[in-house]
């Protein structure tokens, strides 16, 4: 089956192996003199837990001066594989195992937009454009080593088998995705509001396997361990305001902190609400947004699900993430892949949606990255332009859903 389809489609095929070559070029170029980034950290911490070390200690990682490993102990397991072998070997498999999901995202992801059809060139299209509006967080992936790909091509995968009817096996994967990172859970009450009851009793399910399943490599009672651990470690080294405020951080909750509170100390505050106002703010906002995937609309139904709500759901991935650092924004790859293909099916007649899209790429293309004004940069991440570009995706997505130009498709009755 393989073989066949790099047969049919051997040009895509040769320009995804030539961009995998020159970026492992890169790659190979750059990442050795940071230490790897990030993933030096997950290296590190599979060389504590092959020396029956603590990978929760946070006293242990400041001392050798390393950033503290903030996922469960399923994800240290795969570490501690890739810690077998030299950290080179192990950043560059990691780099490869990375491309691949990505590459399964993009195709699964376009079997659930396209399933009315597109042809081959308006697909490679979708594809181009969604992968442009995302490439710097794409590329911060790569060069930091993050886990995002592996959260974000579980989900999707879970999704895509749960909407073949593969309960059991969505389950699996979108447990999986939960415990990697904590944020596909929001998903689960979309799940029940679609009346899904043995996919999201599947997922529960798997997340205690998965908790336990550690215990086979590690031992009953050290799995235990370091499961009573995990939780206090991460509200210990990712909860705090000090996190929360950081001007990297891109979340929702981020963004009111700093703009709309004293606690970012930064001196852009528009106004100051104590906790109790800003909390309700936040929440208010928060679930506005999240009602708003759960508005029926049959328009964009596949099966049980709809196109339009899980476009709206994996932006929410993003900024309801406490801690939205840039790379958390891959997750608007969904988002943009739903709204080039509406385009491309009412041949980019809907202006209002065609400017919110290259509005929202702008916005969130100015960050601390920005040419070489790094004051700017900082400016701009303060005031979450980031969060902001992804809101007004979200709003994009919206226009769609609520007030789509049907009308404008050359087959009105199998418009999406």
């Amino acid at each position: 089956m393989i073989i066949t389809y790099f047969k049919k489609h051997w040009i895509k095929s040769l320009i995804i192996s030539l961009i995998f070559v020159i970026f492992m070029g890169r790659y190979q170029y750059k990442m050795p003199k940071r230490q790897y980034a990030d993933f030096h950290i997950n290296y590190y911490t599979g060389q504590r837990l092959l020396n029956g070390q603590s990978i929760y200690d946070v006293q242990a990682y400041r001392k050798d001066k390393i950033a503290n490993f903030k996922y469960p102990p399923i994800c240290s397991l795969i570490f501690t594989a890739l810690a077998f072998t030299s950290e080179r070997i192990a950043a560059t498999s990691w780099f490869t195992f990375n491309y691949i999901l990505l590459i399964l995202f993009m195709y699964y992801a376009g079997r659930l937009i396209f399933e009315n059809g597109l042809s081959d060139k308006q697909k490679n299209w979708v594809y181009f454009w969604s992968l442009f509006l995302t490439s710097r967080f794409y590329m911060q992936n790569f060069d930091e080593g993050q886990v995002n790909f592996l959260m974000m091509t579980t989900l999707l995968l879970g999704i895509y088998a749960a909407h073949k009817n593969r309960g059991f096996l969505g389950g699996l994967l979108i447990g999986l995705s939960i415990l990697v990172k904590y944020m596909s859970a929001i998903f689960i009450p979309y799940f029940l509001f679609k009346r899904r009851f043995k996919l999201s009793l599947f997922i529960l399910l798997s997340m205690v396997l998965f908790t336990f399943f550690p215990a086979i490599f590690l031992g009953w009672e050290n799995n235990l361990l370091l499961q009573k651990k995990y939780l206090a470690h991460l509200g210990e080294t990712s909860l705090d305001f000090l996190s929360l405020s950081d001007e990297a951080n891109q979340s929702i909750f981020s963004m009111f902190i700093r703009l709309l509170s004293n606690h970012g100390n930064f001196g852009y505050n528009f106004i100051i609400l104590n906790d109790y106002f800003l909390g309700i703010l936040t929440g208010f906002c928060c679930a506005t947004l999240y009602m708003l995937s759960l508005i029926k609309n049959k328009l964009f139904q596949i099966g049980s699900f709809n196109k339009a709500d899980l476009s709206l759901l994996f932006i929410c991935v993003a900024i309801f993430n406490l801690n939205a650092w840039m790379h958390a924004f891959i997750f608007l790859t969904f988002g943009y892949m739903f709204t080039i293909f509406y385009l491309i099916k009412t041949k980019f007649k809907d202006k209002i949606v065609l400017a919110l899209v290259i509005f929202s790429f702008i916005m969130h293309s100015f960050t601390n990255s920005f040419l070489t004004m790094s004051w700017a940069g900082l400016i701009f991440e303060i005031y979450s332009f980031v969060t902001i570009g992804a809101l007004i995706l979200f709003i994009a997505v919206c226009k769609i859903k609520f007030y789509p130009l049907i009308n404008l498709s050359d087959d009105k009755n199998s418009f999406f």
